[in-house]
């Protein structure tokens, strides 16, 4: 009867200590918006960077809604007019910089 009770308790401890719930994220400006991929996905750049996405590199943000692709173009467009920072986040160590979560800073 312990083991059974054990089990679960084990099974979350596996599932929460994985890399599959690890981020990490850039903060930065957008220095550019390439916009030949839309509606299907949204590539730009950013003024920083990070180990796996170093300055300059195209991050991607890709959904296949693409009302959602077309909302956050919107977005990166305003903070690239606006000169206002965003937060993206990759899965970590992903070096292909495709988009998990995006927010925009003050």
């Amino acid at each position: 009867m312990l083991r059974y009770r054990g089990l679960p308790v084990l099974f979350l401890l596996l599932l929460f200590s994985t890399n599959a719930f690890a981020l990490q994220s850039i903060i930065g400006r957008v220095t550019a918006i390439e916009v030949s991929y839309m509606p299907e996905s949204v590539r730009f750049t950013l003024d920083q960077g990070n180990a796996a996405c170093p300055i300059g590199k195209v991050l991607t943000w890709q959904n296949a809604n693409l009302e959602n692709n077309k909302a956050v173009y919107a977005a990166v467009t305003a903070a690239l007019a606006s000169g206002q920072r965003i937060e993206f986040f990759i899965e970590d160590g992903d070096q292909s910089c495709m988009g998990r979560f995006i927010y925009i800073k003050p």
